[in-house]
């Protein structure tokens, strides 16, 4: 129940992941362990982190290690892991992927070239600048400081700083012409990837949190669902920070996508939190 909880769900949530990472380090024999998707994930009842419970399985972690929790369900890590690097090659180091994304950017970069946006804000910016001006001469003419005309001077200025901060990120966000680099940066996270499924699972997972953010997990008429976000330009604009960030996320951004995990022909929910 949230309402007897002693540690902040935002804190434990930070804990379990750095357990987690440790988990996945070193495993009973001594072997790394492949947890490829803990803490990436949400549970459909509590909203807490989905991880490995054990070497075979994910679950919830308010379920399994402070009982705030009804969701029992087990899914099982060969299941989940194989049906989401699936769908990771798939949707971001297939060739039709990154045609897809090579459109996207396409898109953005005509998009922001015909964007007005910069012509806007500076002609708010000189709107700003000339009823400061007027104020200013206002008061110098007349003496006139009263408390509602130093008011609409203060407001005033904080407009016209915020319009050119605005501004100054609108500058910082354009996005250049990549398209000739795409194939080859996609290739390398592609390769780093499958390289670390076996040998570094934190790295593998680093890049798994790059192209998906957090998903979440969801029970539905006898079945297990992850919905996820699978978007290679996200790679992109991790390694290259705002340069290939279009400033808002739209044009950029991935499709919502479930993947089936589990099903069931028993339809109710007993049934998944018996697995």
């Amino acid at each position: 129940m949230p309402e007897l909880r002693i540690i902040p769900a935002d804190t434990w949530d930070a804990v379990k992941r750095r357990q987690q990472a440790a988990g996945n380090r070193q495993g009973k024999s001594g072997r790394p362990v492949r947890r490829l998707f803990s803490g990436l994930f949400r549970c459909p009842e509590c909203r807490g982190l989905i991880a490995g419970t054990d070497a075979r399985s994910y679950g919830c972690t308010n379920h399994q290690n402070r009982g705030t929790c009804d969701a029992a369900f087990r899914i099982p890590r060969h299941l989940m892991d194989r049906k989401l690097i699936a769908a990771i090659r798939t949707g971001a180091f297939s060739p039709a992927a990154i045609k897809k994304l090579r459109g996207k950017i396409r898109a953005a970069i005509k998009a922001r070239r015909n964007d007005d946006t910069a012509a806007r804000l500076r002609h708010e910016i000189d709107t700003c600048r000339r009823e400061i001006d007027n104020l200013v001469d206002a008061v110098s003419q007349d003496g006139d400081w009263s408390p509602s005309l130093r008011e609409r001077l203060s407001a005033t200025e904080t407009r016209k700083r915020n319009l050119e901060r605005e501004l100054q990120r609108h500058r910082l966000t354009r996005l250049p012409d990549i398209l000739p680099d795409i194939d080859r940066r996609i290739h390398e996270y592609s390769r780093e990837f499958e390289a670390n499924l076996e040998r570094d699972p934190d790295r593998a997972r680093g890049i798994i949190r790059n192209l998906i953010g957090e998903g979440e997990i969801v029970i539905e008429n006898g079945a297990i669902y992850a919905e996820l976000t699978v978007n290679s330009a996200s790679l992109l604009l991790a390694s290259g920070g705002d340069a290939y960030n279009d400033g808002s996320g739209g044009p950029l951004s991935g499709c919502r996508q479930r993947i089936s995990i589990m099903n069931f022909h028993d339809r109710s929910r007993d049934v998944l939190r018996s697995v």
